[in-house]
């Protein structure tokens, strides 16, 4: 009889821990979530994006004005960098003829990822919009009624109705569609944070559905950094895998940097290595920008667009 039970609780341990380490991945994932819906952003943003790229061992940069209202989702940008101000294009370049052989080295392109048209609040499909401050900050009910309508009300329960012949009520069971497989790989230091470290694997459309790795601060659920298998959903960006990392700047938290985790060719030319950075964030009472030329650019560096829930 003793070793019948012995027997029984190590079976029941043996399906029991490995559920609750899945549920655990779960609910620290839905924790992170409800972290970001919790953001407060202001309605008007200024920064800098700052495209770096390493082109033969040289490390070149372009910085690009932009600003974001973040009640309208709208992403203004001076189109022509820094770089490009220093550097006009002269429209020649290398032509070298050998014998019935011509060798040409490429022109650089214009841009060296495309024109950045990034919003540093971008969550990469954590939430579904960004709450505001001020007089367009949302109610808590607002709140928690979006997070039920977007992930399906996760922690929602059916109230029973009454049958015509009353039945004995054994249990009930609800089932939550998922988008990812999420398991917790783990406790790991980040950037002075104890993170827990989650790896994803997507259940369905792996396009769209990008993320792959997440870390998460254990204490307040802030997402710290992230990888995806693929960035944008324009230009050379899109083949390759990205990490990002997120900062806090005053009150929010924003997106630091983006790295490729190879290399990027384009327009000709083997990018080794590049990096999308916002810099000098700052809140506006109005979004200033400069838009000299839109038309003629030729490659928007661009993000599936984020649902912008309408301020009442």
């Amino acid at each position: 009889m003793k070793f019948l039970c012995a027997l029984f609780f190590v079976l029941f341990a043996a399906t029991t821990v490995p559920a609750q380490a899945a549920s655990r991945a779960y609910t620290i994932f839905e924790r992170a979530q409800a972290h970001w819906l919790g953001e407060k952003y202001p309605r008007n943003l200024n920064y800098i994006v700052a495209v770096s790229v390493q082109d033969g061992g040289k490390w070149k940069t372009e910085h690009y004005k932009s600003a974001y209202n973040a009640v309208t989702g709208t992403i203004h940008i001076d189109p022509v960098s820094d770089y490009q101000d220093a550097h006009p294009p002269s429209g020649r370049g290398i032509n070298l003829s050998l014998f019935f052989f011509s060798v040409s080295k490429p022109t650089p392109p214009i841009d060296f990822l495309g024109v950045p048209k990034l919003a540093p609040t971008y969550t990469f499909g954590m939430a579904p919009f960004h709450p505001m401050i001020g007089r367009f900050q949302k109610s808590s009910a607002e709140v928690v009624a979006e997070i039920r309508k977007e992930y399906h009300d996760p922690f929602a329960r059916p109230t029973p109705q009454p049958a015509a012949t009353p039945l004995r009520i054994i249990a009930i069971s609800t089932t939550t569609p998922r988008d990812y497989r999420i398991t917790l790989r783990g406790v790991e230091s980040l950037d002075g944070h104890t993170c827990y470290h989650l790896s994803l694997e997507p259940l369905h459309d792996p396009g769209r559905l990008r993320l792959r790795e997440l870390w998460i601060d254990s204490t307040t659920y802030a997402t710290i950094a992230l990888r995806e298998a693929s960035n944008f959903i324009t230009g050379p960006g899109t083949s390759v895998a990205w990490t990002v990392t997120f900062s806090h700047v005053g009150a929010a938290r924003y997106i630091k940097d983006e790295r490729a985790e190879d290399s990027i060719a384009y327009g000709g030319l083997i990018y080794t290595k590049a990096f999308v950075r916002f810099q000098n964030i700052t809140a506006q009472r109005k979004a200033v920008h400069k838009n000299r030329f839109p038309m003629f650019v030729p490659l928007f560096l661009q993000e599936p667009p984020a649902r912008i829930i309408p301020s009442p």
